[in-house]
């Protein structure tokens, strides 16, 4: 990741188009830089809302409903915010 951040950074026309691929022309920098660094030392913390509307600083949410006849609970598609990738949202299965 870092290595094609830094790419991005410097112009490099594939870089460019695979970053705004993955995050979207509006992302905003810093937060992904942010990201990736924590990624590369193993600490992220975000802050995730069983609802699919976001507040302030609110990057993700993980909707979970309960499974028929059972006491556990299913974890549903993490949404993303427009703070992490200048989009709405983001399904991950």
């Amino acid at each position: 990741m870092r290595t094609g951040f830094d790419k991005y950074n410097a112009g490099d026309a594939k870089a460019t188009e695979l970053y705004e691929a993955a995050f979207g022309q509006n992302a905003d920098k810093s937060k992904v830089d942010e990201t990736i660094k924590a990624l590369e030392t193993g600490t992220l913390n975000v802050k995730t809302p069983t609802e699919t509307s976001f507040r302030k600083d609110e990057i993700a949410s993980v909707p979970w409903k309960q499974q028929k006849g059972s006491d556990r609970w299913i974890a549903g598609n993490a949404r993303f915010s427009t703070a992490f990738h200048g989009s709405y949202q983001w399904d991950f299965l």
